[in-house]
């Protein structure tokens, strides 16, 4: 990992801190910015489908009168101006990021924020943890790993498990807790009551509300978190891939757990490889699918 733009409580906690804060403020001004990006794009759509479907009218319509095939090739015109105009928004919604980027870090580069340490090579060795920056709600921020950092089932077993009662439940507050972090980052990390509720969807039932220091997210929170599935595509690290993570040869992306029930409670709902969010989910004991822990950290 380069280390030259790197933020860690190692190299002062309050400048990790202020470092937390401005990116929370980045994040909420590009994701407008990606919002006009993504509007620009299903503009582009729509036309690409009028200029196929009028394409094949004038194509299959023999009889069609000369007035109106000019009317349908003046239309296939307007459309492709109207691409034009939207691939070049989106150029300049583009620019803009970088300019904003700039603006704020004086650089393109965003800055890492890196928090604890796991085995990230496929031997096993360490390195620092990157984190995103979901929120910060006063002097607590609320971080969401960057890579699927192991690969792990949701369950031993295939039976009805909630996510009170689950395996990762018991690693994120226990063996990724304990060890992962140092004394000073582990008295950051606050014990959060978190809701569980059922799946809307599928209609699963609601499991008790736990408190935990390290969690991951639910369906409600994945669609929170990030508004377009290009934003949930989480690539594994070595390590993760190293213990047969299925990875996606075009996005590079894995799938990775929430912690809603799916379909029923013998499943538990997922992210894909394309960062939709599969409701119905996996087996809770499938062995392919990998973890992003979350976690609330204090900031005073």
């Amino acid at each position: 990992m380069d280390r030259c733009n790197i933020f860690t409580v190692e190299g002062g906690k309050d400048k990790f801190a202020e470092m937390v804060r401005v990116r929370a403020l980045y994040n909420e001004k590009q994701k407008e910015i990606e919002n006009s990006i993504q509007n620009a794009k299903v503009e582009i759509k729509k036309a690409d489908g009028l200029i196929s479907q009028t394409v094949n009218e004038l194509a299959t319509s023999f009889l069609m009168r000369r007035s109106k095939k000019e009317s349908k090739y003046a239309f296939i015109e307007k459309l492709k101006k109207e691409k034009e105009a939207a691939n070049a928004q989106i150029e300049e919604l583009e620019e803009k990021i970088s300019e904003l980027r700039k603006e704020t870090f004086g650089t393109t580069e965003l800055p890492k924020l890196c928090f604890g340490r796991y085995p990230y090579k496929a031997d096993g060795s360490e390195e620092l943890v990157e984190w995103d920056v979901i929120r910060v709600k006063g002097d607590r921020a609320l971080l969401l790993s960057v890579n699927i950092i192991d690969r792990m089932r949701y369950a031993d077993e295939l039976e009805n498990t909630a996510w009170k009662d689950c395996r990762i439940r018991r690693w994120t507050n226990g063996y990724f807790y304990e060890n992962a972090f140092s004394d000073v980052e582990r008295d950051m990390i606050l014990e959060t009551e978190i809701a569980n509720p059922g799946n809307t969807t599928y209609k699963t039932a609601a499991s008790t509300n736990t408190r935990d220091f390290i969690f991951i997210p639910s369906v409600n929170d994945a669609y929170r978190f990030y508004n377009f599935d290009q934003d949930r595509i989480a690539v594994a690290t070595e390590y993760a891939a190293s213990k047969g993570i299925y990875i996606n040869e075009e996005t590079k992306g894995s799938y990775w757990w929430l912690r809603s029930n799916g379909g029923n409670m013998y499943n538990a709902s997922t992210v894909n490889f394309e960062g939709y969010v599969f409701e119905y989910g996996f087996y809770v004991n499938n062995k392919e699918i990998g973890v992003r822990p979350a976690l609330w950290i204090s900031l005073a």
